[in-house]
């Protein structure tokens, strides 16, 4: 097994917060302790860029906190990014961001979402597997079209009481495994 894991997510945060962000120390405790897990087996992700697009977990700025949210943000990571594409995460919400001559769009994607990428420079969201923020459950991932310059949105329904099972079991947040049934 091959864990990545990076100390750097780990934030001071009051113990009401609504994302704890000592989760995924607890998780890797947990593998740890359980012997599930071995310490070489854990490595610290680096952006990566394949195809002329960069991978990151926050932004282009700062692959692992950053949350791009709004235009400025967006405009300001695609003018650092280096490729002519990048896709990002941290928000969990689905939506792209174009670079168009004078200024920054957004486009909120959906299930089957479609766009045509063009030749602007765009910061996309997948949206997020397990843990969506945008009120749908379902699991959302994309399909990325370089040779066409396109890029679509999917969503798959999951055994979420499933998944909620396991989280009780492992001990995490009551908050986190009750989110997953509202896409909160």
């Amino acid at each position: 097994m091959h864990v990545f894991y990076t100390p750097r997510y780990y934030a001071e945060i009051g113990a009401g917060h609504v994302f704890p962000i000592r989760k995924f120390e607890l998780v890797r405790d947990k593998l740890l302790a359980e012997g599930t897990l071995r310490p070489d087996e854990i490595f610290e992700p680096d952006p990566a860029s394949v195809d002329d697009v960069l991978l990151v977990h926050g932004s282009t700025r700062d692959p692992l906190r950053e949350y791009v949210t709004d235009s400025d943000a967006a405009e300001e990571n695609m003018a650092v990014q280096g490729t002519q594409r990048a896709l990002h995460g941290h928000t969990h919400v689905p939506v792209a961001w174009l670079a168009t001559p004078g200024r920054v769009t957004l486009v909120q994607a959906r299930d089957t979402s479609e766009i045509e990428l063009g030749a602007h420079r765009s910061l996309i969201n997948p949206g997020s597997v397990g843990q969506p923020r945008d009120g749908d459950p379902r699991a959302a991932y994309l399909l990325l079209d370089q040779e066409q310059g396109r890029v679509s949105w999917h969503r798959v329904e999951y055994d979420i009481t499933r998944v909620q099972t396991g989280m009780r079991a492992a001990g995490l947040p009551e908050r986190l495994a009750t989110r997953l049934s509202f896409g909160l």
